[in-house]
């Protein structure tokens, strides 16, 4: 399957961006054949996530030369030539790949902008899922503050979306076999919990802008009505402008419409993923491989203990 979409017109003012090379910008505008492609090979990050209050010196240099010296950081930023060059990329990608270009492709594709891996990734290979600061959860105590803290130690579906259409699309995952009950539901969760004792759930909301965000924090009370109380600390809200574009290449989370799913392990590894309605054929693999990492995770418990007492008693 093949989309393109054409967003601009090749009779752009030669100076409206102030580009030295004003053909080349617009040959790099133009949006590129979208194709949708089977997964096949592990997706996410090669470092494993880290805390929020722990930086490396380089990401300490960086903060420090972005705070810069306002008006004079700013004079030299606009004349520096890898700023320049790399506002110009940033730009060029904004309109080769923005709103319209996401809404034609979720429209053809109905949000399944890649096909699902047939099985979940090898450990060894996986890569991992990065860390999000969270902004608000539903829940009033104990609220997570970063993602890492939700996913570290455990085996996570977790649900991304960040509007309602990716919501919509992804509901069809939770549906339990031969029930018209939802995992989602708050007896659907009970029956999840039986099922796969030592996997959770977690829905990330990631607003697309500062206006919706404060929008989505306003609605929390009546979303802790819609949520099951047990899954409050489990529905956390962020911002995709964490997600730099990309990372969320990596991630193949490309499409600001559709809805994502990932498993992670308690390493952070994300072991399988999926993306828009699902065939029944992603919602069984998806459930055969949360249950194939669950009892992964409990040989590993298990290798730990053993390992442990080992090391009791020689001492």
């Amino acid at each position: 399957m093949v989309i393109q979409l054409r967003l601009f017109s090749s009779s752009v003012p030669r100076n409206l961006f102030g580009f030295g090379s004003l053909a080349k910008s617009l040959k790099n505008t133009q949006s590129v054949p979208f194709e949708v492609k089977q997964v096949v090979r592990p997706v996410g990050l090669h470092k494993p996530p880290m805390p929020l209050n722990e930086m490396t010196p380089e990401e300490v240099a960086k903060v420090a030369e972005e705070k810069g010296f306002g008006l004079m950081k700013a004079f030299n930023e606009y004349f520096d030539k890898e700023k320049k060059a790399e506002r110009i990329k940033y730009l060029e990608e904004e309109m080769a790949k923005g709103g319209l270009y996401d809404l034609h492709t979720f429209r053809k594709t109905k949000g399944k902008i890649f096909v699902s891996p047939v099985s979940y990734f090898k450990a060894a290979k996986s890569l991992y899922f990065p860390n999000v600061p969270i902004h608000t959860s539903l829940s009033k105590e104990d609220a997570p503050y970063q993602l890492l803290d939700v996913m570290t130690g455990n085996l996570t579906v977790l649900r991304c979306y960040a509007n309602v259409q990716g919501e919509t699309v992804t509901k069809d995952y939770f549906k339990i076999k031969d029930t018209t009950e939802s995992y989602l539901t708050d007896k659907g969760y009970k029956i999840f919990k039986q099922e796969f004792p030592d996997a959770q759930i977690v829905e990330l909301s990631l607003s697309e802008n500062a206006a919706k965000g404060f929008a989505l924090k306003l609605a929390t009370g009546n979303l802790r009505k819609m949520v099951p109380e047990v899954r409050h600390n489990k529905y956390l809200i962020g911002s995709r402008k964490d997600l730099k574009r990309n990372i969320r290449d990596q991630l193949l989370m490309q499409n600001v419409y559709t809805g994502y799913i990932y498993v992670i392990d308690a390493d952070c590894k994300i072991r399988w993923l999926a993306a828009g309605n699902p065939e029944s054929q992603d919602i069984k693999t998806l459930w055969k491989s949360v249950k194939g990492l669950q009892k992964e995770l409990l040989e590993e418990r298990k290798k730990r203990e053993l390992e442990r007492a080992k090391s009791v008693n020689s001492e």
